[in-house]
């Protein structure tokens, strides 16, 4: 299998992010609380070390069985939920505007009045951006991507042609300045430096940590089986466990967020023929490469693509 990062994680992970973090690049404006004093990548640190935690628990007390338990309407629910709370909280981005940062019950709802109140102060360059790439994407996925799959195995990266093409006009036009477009930014090359988690924030990020870490647990799972049926072998639940845990506890100190399993990186990987975790040591140098070197190309991408 190959692991690393994977959509619903992200969702969840990037749900509890925005619910418990300020953003840097606004701590003087309205999207700072004043009670709360973690960066984004603190909060997902500790969450992964975290999720590594309750990991090493259910592998100690082997309660790899557990996941049995997770029903498959279960763990849809919480996908389906938070990607109602990220697909709420990239508006402001899509629109081009700031919004206040809202926290607790019914949070989500309040967001939504904030975008409506604010839809006369939004960007338009932003707007028609957005919807041109979001029109595009629609048509590779839902009338392209059919198509090229019963030609070749090997699927278009058409989210690398969108950041790359977003990057080029964002540069060529200089619609930062022109435009009032929010771009990424600064982009830091290299690795990051070793950092410890917020480990006074885990008991406020527990409850959170405790649902991705089951919902990883049983993507990683479910993923290792079936390749573990295709290829006749037994795959261990608490031997899994102790790896997750393991990889989780030695990312949280690098700035990572939690890993799992990834099916279409899998599959993609099976049907090229890799056997083994070599596979993912070739796909890690590469992604070094674009740590080490090109990431800082891409400052200029706008945050709405």
């Amino acid at each position: 299998v190959s692991m690393g990062t994977f959509a619903v994680v992200c969702l969840m992970t990037g749900k509890t992010v925005s619910q418990y973090s300020y953003d840097e690049s606004h701590v003087n404006g309205t999207n700072f609380i004043e009670d709360v004093h973690y960066t984004p990548v603190q909060v997902a640190t500790t969450v992964t070390f975290t999720v590594a935690i309750f990991q090493m628990l259910m592998y100690i007390f082997r309660l790899g069985i557990i996941t049995t338990l997770l029903s498959e309407t279960l763990v849809n629910a919480f996908t389906c939920a938070s990607a109602f709370h990220v697909a709420t909280s990239q508006l402001k981005d899509l629109f081009g505007f700031v919004l206040p940062k809202r926290k607790g019950v019914l949070s989500l709802i309040y967001t939504m009045y904030d975008v409506a109140r604010s839809l006369p102060e939004a960007n338009v360059a932003a707007i028609i951006i957005s919807v041109v790439f979001i029109v595009v994407m629609v048509i590779n996925n839902e009338i392209l991507k059919p198509i090229l799959a019963r030609k070749t195995k090997i699927p278009f990266p058409i989210e690398l042609v969108a950041v790359v093409t977003g990057t080029a006009i964002s540069y060529g036009f200089n619609m930062k300045e022109n435009y009032g477009l929010v771009t990424v930014g600064e982009v830091p090359t290299g690795l990051p430096n070793p950092d410890l988690p917020s480990f006074s924030f885990i008991p406020t990020v527990a409850v959170d940590a405790f649902i991705i870490t089951m919902v990883s647990y049983t993507i990683s799972m479910s993923m290792a089986l079936i390749v573990a049926q295709k290829a006749h072998y037994e795959v261990d639940a608490n031997q899994e466990l102790f790896a997750l845990s393991w990889s989780n506890f030695m990312g949280s100190f690098f700035s990572c967020m939690p890993i799992t399993a990834s099916l279409s990186r899998t599959m993609i990987q099976q049907t090229v023929g890799g056997v083994t975790q070599l596979a993912s040591v070739v796909s890690c140098l590469i992604l070094l490469t674009v740590l080490l070197w090109i990431g800082p190309v891409f400052q200029s991408l706008p945050r709405c693509v």
